[in-house]
């Protein structure tokens, strides 16, 4: 996703950026049925900290993605 990011803004033309977009439409699915899958017999409670988790894991790569894009 990271490298998706880097790409999209070096993309000259809007087209180009629609694109590489729409690629990460199949990645996006898939991390959403994964998502689905791995909390489906959790509470909420239990699924909130797995997307607290996410949310630690991007906090702790923003700046490899500050430093490509």
């Amino acid at each position: 996703v990271y490298s998706y990011a880097a790409a999209w803004k070096n993309q000259k033309t809007e087209s180009e950026k629609y694109l590489l977009i729409d690629t990460l439409k199949t990645l996006w699915i898939g991390r959403f049925v994964e998502y689905a899958n791995e909390v489906e017999k959790m509470d909420m409670n239990e699924a909130e900290k797995v997307i607290q988790k996410q949310a630690e894991t991007f906090e702790e790569k923003f700046d490899y993605l500050r430093s490509i894009y």
